[in-house]
């Protein structure tokens, strides 16, 4: 059975994670292409000679006697993943976590839509009776 532009609901199905994969490398590409280097993650900057440096608060050791004193080991360990989480969200590093992404909600989408509509519908799209007997 076709729907009205003529075309079967399978290839349909087909159809759109390809465009999805299609949408979201290419954006990914883009990303890559068009994001620059990383910053870096500096809370502040350190002046000698007249040349300023970036200072990361994790360099810094009362920054993590204070994480580790008001909160703990785990909050130290905890500053650290979260840290390493916020730089898949910006700069070259995102280019492939949407790459990864991409692909993922693709192939949910291919599995999902493939899954029968109902217990009614058969592939072809006829009706079936289901008998309670």
């Amino acid at each position: 059975m076709s729907d009205r532009r003529g075309e079967p609901p399978r290839t349909r199905r087909r159809l759109i994670p390809v465009l999805i994969l299609v949408a979201g490398l290419s954006g990914a590409l883009a990303i890559h292409l068009r994001a620059g280097q990383d910053r870096d993650d500096a809370d502040r900057y350190e002046i000698v000679n007249g040349q300023a440096y970036p200072v990361n608060p994790e360099d810094i050791g009362k920054y993590r006697h204070d994480l580790e004193l008001y909160g703990g080991t785990w909050n130290v360990l905890a500053d650290r993943i979260m840290r390493r989480a916020e730089g898949f969200w910006r700069g070259k590093a995102l280019a492939p976590t949407v790459a990864v992404l991409t692909v993922v909600f693709a192939a949910g989408w291919y599995f999902i839509a493939g899954l029968p509509a109902g217990p009614e519908d058969d592939d072809e799209g006829e009706k079936r009776r289901v008998r309670l007997d």
